[in-house]
């Protein structure tokens, strides 16, 4: 057993099945902290417990956490114990940094680090930075992430050290955290650097932006636009308000697409993967090769990924129009529509090799319920307290008015309703059924449904998945 020592940790379950799971690849996160230090003024977690008037629980998660992880890993039943026995990747951390400061009093994430050397099990960590940039510390750590087993995802919103130190006050300037890459990619370790959140008035050079990582060995640049929903908006630091008009930006695809395409070529030009948000990149025809700069290949062997839903959209998408939806230098190539039923993606899964084990149920309520407005009596009523696998998935496809996994977080597809009765449209089985419908790439804002009159009156124009 890994000496623990004491921390804290806000999360009553510091490992869980991720939020946005299955959209992301990567099912599993642990958070060892509750709350981060870096400060961040657009900080997404942050901003939800303080709008939420939550405040940390201060408990010794570490000891309590490698025991659950051993339990779990014992357990048939345990969705994480499944995840873990098949090496699937740990997110350290998405909700706070495992190198802020206070890791230096309370060595949690060290705790972790040496856990996962030990069972050689892969993680996708997450950081500014933190102490890392500090050379001792550097040496403390770097011993533990390991090539072919880890990646490093680094965040870094600007170049501009003094403009950083604004709004991220907690974490070390961008030009310590380029140097921080450059160390991990010499050593072997896959690096991946996040543009997230995307303000175009921090990064307004994207030819500097993508130089500047193909300098130091990084392999790709992960996108996503500054995102703040109206309770996170109510608390937001006063120092960012101007900013708020930036805010959401993807819900308005025409808008933004030349943008996007911009940083396409551009990180191309420069060598680098550009990896857009999932919901993004779905909308862009899947220009990123992997999903969420994620490949399998960095994990080592028997680490597994879940892009199985990502992996059904792209075929779906490949057949509307034959083949890719844009061309290399993202010129679009018109599609048809597709009709969608839940016994072909059953059907994907089984010919993927996707096992389909029996679950308790109650670990994949919180990806479920991430809009927080679902059901948990009719949840309980048809799952029970163990379901089949394919059955879980099942129930996040036939509600898509209940959780934010729907279709598998492609804005392309869309549920097929009796507009005029306020209905979902349900084949023979009782399940819904859905629409790639490349026609909306060219509307704004997104319809999230597609009106089953207009499906009646040109059916002969839909191709049928077999």
């Amino acid at each position: 057993m890994v000496e623990t020592s004491g921390c804290f940790d806000f999360n009553k379950k510091p490992l869980k099945i991720w939020s946005i799971w299955p959209s992301m690849p990567v099912p599993l996160e642990v958070s060892v902290y509750g709350r981060c230090g870096g400060g961040c003024l657009y900080c997404f977690a942050n901003l939800n417990r303080d709008a939420a008037g939550r405040r940390p629980n201060y408990i010794n998660p570490i000891e309590k956490l490698i025991e659950k992880m051993s339990r779990d890993m014992g357990n048939e039943y345990s969705p994480i114990g499944y995840f873990l026995r098949n090496k699937y990747p740990i997110c350290l951390s998405n909700t706070t940094d495992p190198f802020q400061p206070i890791e230096r009093k309370y060595r949690a994430s060290l705790d972790f680090l040496k856990w996962a050397a030990a069972m050689k099990h892969p993680l996708a960590i997450q950081t500014k930075g933190g102490i890392l940039a500090d050379p001792e510390e550097f040496e403390r750590y770097a011993p533990l992430i390991q090539k072919g087993k880890d990646t490093v995802y680094i965040t870094i919103t600007t170049l501009d050290d003094d403009l950083a130190g604004r709004i991220e006050p907690g974490s070390p300037p961008p030009s310590e955290r380029l140097k921080l890459a450059e160390k991990f990619a010499a050593k072997g370790t896959p690096v991946s650097v996040g543009l997230n959140p995307y303000v175009a008035a921090w990064t307004p050079d994207k030819a500097a932006y993508c130089e500047a990582l193909a300098n130091v060995g990084v392999k790709g640049v992960w996108f996503e636009y500054l995102h703040l929903s109206k309770k996170q908006v109510r608390v937001l630091p006063e120092a960012l308000a101007p900013y708020k008009a930036h805010a959401n930006l993807a819900e308005d695809f025409l808008a933004v697409f030349p943008e996007l395409k911009e940083w396409y070529l551009t990180a191309r030009e420069h060598g680098l993967i550009f990896y857009p948000d999932m919901y993004i990149d779905a909308w862009m025809g899947y220009v990123s090769p992997f999903a969420d700069c994620h490949s399998v290949d960095d994990y080592g062997p028997g680490a597994r990924l879940f892009t199985y839903p990502g992996d059904f959209t792209r075929l779906v998408q490949d057949v509307s129009h034959d083949g890719p939806a844009f061309t290399g230098d993202l010129e679009y190539r018109p599609g048809r529509k597709v009709l969608i039923r839940w016994s072909n993606i059953e059907a994907f899964l089984r010919l993927s090799g996707l096992e389909n084990p029996l679950f308790d149920t109650s670990d994949f309520w919180l990806p479920y319920n991430l809009k927080l407005k679902a059901d948990r009596h009719a949840w309980t009523h048809v799952l029970g307290k163990r379901a089949r696998f394919y059955d879980i998935l099942r129930y996040f496809w036939n509600n898509p008015d209940e959780n934010a996994q729907f279709c598998w977080d492609n804005p392309l597809l869309q549920v097929l309703e009796d507009a005029a009765r306020g209905i979902w449209i349900v084949d023979n089985d009782k399940n819904v059924q859905a629409v790639y419908n490349p026609d909306v790439r060219f509307k704004s804002p997104i319809p999230e449904a597609y009106d089953y009159n207009r499906y009646k009156k040109r059916k002969h124009e839909f191709i049928h998945l077999e």
